[in-house]
């Protein structure tokens, strides 16, 4: 009997019985060399059964039918149609490739039934995701780390990283470029749907959030240090900061001033709309006082750099800053903290109102956590690079991926896996939400676990 025959009968290796029940050997329940990483659904079906030698990772569907079958040389990926038939897609048939890896791990999970190309693996690590049904390109990288995510449907770009950091997130839907950065520092964030540039940076440090949708220009900084936040949007200018350190946030839209700052450093925030100070700092650089006319302080800042104070007429404290950088804090009326930043460049965190966390960055490039109001998190980074973890509202794993390229998991929001895949290339799983799944891992647990609704959990350690 050939291996695809085997793979097809009732039993597998007369281990595997495909009436609704698992019966594994003695050497394969609770560890061993964790063999047999069987996956059942509410039909009584199997879905990616995997044998001792890593051989016959088999897929059964719901008419007794296999699809994905590995050899035991890693080889030969193949698929079995519902009609009973083999297709191996692994070099022939009709030239479609459908979950195919050959033994250099090349190739993971290409289809090209009609002469396209979904999820693409070289040897080499070269192109990760790859699709081409109308001609496009999705989600392509490199062997020397090009081409992230590329989507040329209808000749546009998004998301682009060349191998030497160029071009990072380009979109050229209609001739337009958004977040582009060259590989000289260059232009990052650059957008002309109407011809206009926002968030513009040259590679000298010129040009810094640029717009001119109407003419206009909204924060404008050359590489001379001047002009920071210009808009000329009616004739007035907001923020304007010329090269000798003079006029940082300029305002006559009435023929008022908002935050004036001269050339001797005094005066910084000056509103004059109804006679009132707002923000305002003398040439000793003390007593940076913000007085509104309800007589309530906002922003106070004493000689010492110490206690950058926001405090409104209800007795609030809004932005809190220490004398040594630390605590860089919003407050508002309601107790809760905004945008707290400590002073070695740790916790800058956003925390709502209902006590939630939004986007919190460790100092050292960890922990950048986003948890919404929901209290769940959503794109968790550690300075390693490991475990970049989306996280939906229902608590669940989507795109899970540690540092060393292992476990890149999509866990829905029943709680079930959807391609699962370690560093080796093995394992790639899918399991459906009405799946009941027997787990080995080598030297650990076999674990047989029912998903909630089948009414039954049994785990077992060694």
């Amino acid at each position: 009997m050939s291996r695809d025959e085997r793979a097809g009968a009732a039993t597998i290796d007369g281990e595997l019985n495909v009436l609704g029940h698992c019966r594994l050997p003695e050497e394969h329940q609770g560890g061993g060399n964790a063999d047999y990483w069987n996956t059942r659904d509410g039909n009584a079906d199997y879905w990616n059964t995997r044998g001792g030698n890593a051989d016959y990772w088999n897929t059964r569907g719901g008419n007794a039918d296999y699809w994905n079958t590995r050899g035991g040389n890693a080889d030969y990926w193949n698929t079995r149609g519902g009609t009973g038939d083999y297709r191996r897609h692994t070099r022939g048939g009709n030239a479609d490739y459908w979950n195919t890896w050959d033994g250099n791990g090349d190739y993971w999970n290409t289809w090209g039934g009609n002469g396209d190309y979904w999820n693409t693996w070289g040897g080499n690590g070269d192109y990760w995701n790859t699709w081409d049904g109308n001609g496009d390109y999705w989600n392509t990288w490199g062997g020397n780390g090009d081409y992230w995510n590329i989507v040329d449907g209808n000749g546009d770009y998004w998301n682009t990283w060349g191998g030497n950091g160029d071009y990072w997130n380009t979109r050229g839907g209609n001739g337009d470029y958004w977040n582009t950065w060259d590989g000289n520092g260059d232009y990052w964030n650059t957008w002309g749907g109407n011809g206009d540039y926002w968030n513009t940076w040259g590679g000298n440090g010129d040009y810094w959030n640029t717009w001119d949708g109407n003419g206009d220009y909204w924060n404008t900084w050359d590489g001379n240090g001047d002009y920071w936040n210009t808009w000329d949007g009616n004739g007035d200018y907001w923020n304007t900061w010329d090269g000798n350190g003079d006029y940082w946030n300029t305002w006559d839209g009435n023929g008022d001033y908002w935050n004036t700052w001269d050339g001797n450093g005094d005066y910084w925030n000056t509103w004059d709309g109804n006679g009132d100070y707002w923000n305002t700092w003398d040439g000793n650089g003390d007593y940076w006082n913000i007085v509104d006319g309800n007589g309530d302080y906002w922003n106070t800042w004493d000689g010492n750099g110490d206690y950058w104070n926001t405090w409104d007429g209800n007795g609030d404290y809004w932005n809190t800053w220490g004398g040594n950088g630390d605590y860089w804090n919003t407050w508002d009326g309601n107790g809760n903290y905004w945008n707290t930043w400590g002073g070695n460049g740790d916790y800058w965190n956003t925390w709502g109102g209902n006590g939630d966390y939004w986007n919190t960055w460790g100092g050292n490039g960890d922990n950048w956590n986003i948890v919404d109001g929901n209290g769940d998190y959503w794109n968790t980074w550690d300075g390693n690079g490991d475990y970049w973890n989306t996280w939906d509202g229902n608590g669940d794993y989507w795109n899970t991926w540690d540092g060393n390229g292992d476990y890149w998991n999509t866990w829905d929001g029943n709680g079930d896996y959807w391609n699962t895949w370690d560093g080796n290339g093995d394992y790639w799983n899918t399991w459906d939400g009405m799946a009941m799944a027997i787990t080995g891992t080598p030297g650990m647990a076999m674990a047989i676990t029912g998903i909630p609704g089948m009414a039954m959990a049994i785990t077992g350690t060694s």
